[in-house]
């Protein structure tokens, strides 16, 4: 038995379809013959009649490395929808063609709002002149990493310390196709640093100003 027991109600009302001709192809998982599973593109190619019997010819297309990497694309894409940092990707224009839900919880921005705009222009926060920007995209065409520490602006105008990364993306070819960025809130970490700074500030003064008391008393 080619097939697997759990595909076998599904196998049998896809040939059923495919016998009457509803479907003139589908997918299936099948069993090869040292266990190991299979995907397999049968399509129909003839029906034949001989000596009063239907004899069906079918095109059967190994498709198996192809489902593979659709199940890997699916992996990748269920890990970073779940991911509770900021990530998107751009096309090579720098448009936006993907946001995970932590970029819109971190943004304040859907992906409708954003998809197929660019990034500078939505999340600029005005501290940094444009040519850091032109560097930006510079550093990825050269298909170099980018570490990324930006203040951004959320949709309701409030300033975020932002920390991550962006990598050019690369396809089989060697061809850059877009960018991903992953962006991470570290605004309350920054702030408590700053607090931390000014504190030991004033502590380095008040030892100064107490050692100057000493002297001047003698």
């Amino acid at each position: 038995d080619l097939a697997f027991p759990e595909d076998r109600g599904q196998l049998g009302g896809q040939l059923a379809l495919w016998w009457s001709g509803s479907v003139p192809a589908f997918e299936q998982r099948l069993r090869r013959r040292g266990g190991e599973a299979a995907w397999l593109l049968l399509a129909r190619a003839s029906v034949e009649q001989r000596a009063g019997e239907p004899i069906c010819f079918v095109i059967a297309t190994d498709i198996t490395e192809r489902k593979m990497a659709e199940q890997e694309l699916i992996r990748l894409r269920r890990a970073v929808e779940a991911s509770s940092e900021a990530i998107f990707v751009t096309d090579c224009d720098g448009l936006i063609t993907f946001v995970n839900p932590a970029f819109s919880r971190l943004y304040g921005h859907s992906a409708e709002e954003v998809v197929g705009r660019t990034t500078p222009r939505i999340l600029k926060g005005g501290s940094l002149p444009s040519g850091v920007y032109k560097s930006f995209w510079e550093t990825l065409l050269m298909r170099k990493e980018l570490p990324v520490e930006i203040v951004n602006r959320t949709k309701d105008g409030r300033l975020l310390d932002i920390e991550g990364s962006a990598n050019a993306v690369i396809d089989a070819t060697g061809a850059i196709v877009g960018f991903l960025a992953i962006h991470r809130d570290v605004t309350a970490r920054k702030r408590a640093e700053v607090d931390r700074a000014a504190l030991e500030e004033q502590f380095r003064g008040a030892q100064k100003m107490e050692a100057i008391g000493q002297l001047a008393g003698g």
